[in-house]
């Protein structure tokens, strides 16, 4: 049986790898989000749900977890990222003279 502290290191180290890699998909899918809002004039919701879809199972594929930790890793990931994505696209599409922002 494995010590008790490599199994808390191995944890951490998945915790960690599911954090920087959904963080990073969640970000990369606010910029395609954004560019996309830029080519099509719209404002793009659906966005949203395919964030969500990719963030949490790339939280899950990399992270190898399936405990609410890496479910609400995933989720308060998607929100931060839907909520840069949303202005990066509301940004984008007043700069080309659309109302972008919901508040504007």
């Amino acid at each position: 049986m494995p010590d008790e502290k490599l199994l808390a290191y191995l944890y951490r180290r998945h915790l960690r790898r599911a954090v920087i890699m959904g963080s990073a998909n969640g970000l990369l899918i606010a910029v395609v989000w954004s560019v996309l809002a830029w080519f099509t004039g719209a404002r793009l919701g659906f966005m949203a749900i395919v964030m969500g879809f990719a963030v949490g199972a790339t939280v899950r594929i990399v992270g190898q977890g399936r405990s609410v930790r890496f479910g609400v890793i995933g989720a308060a990931i998607t929100i931060v990222c839907s909520v840069a994505g949303t202005l990066l696209a509301g940004w984008v599409l007043r700069v080309e003279g659309q109302p972008g922002f919901f508040f504007m």
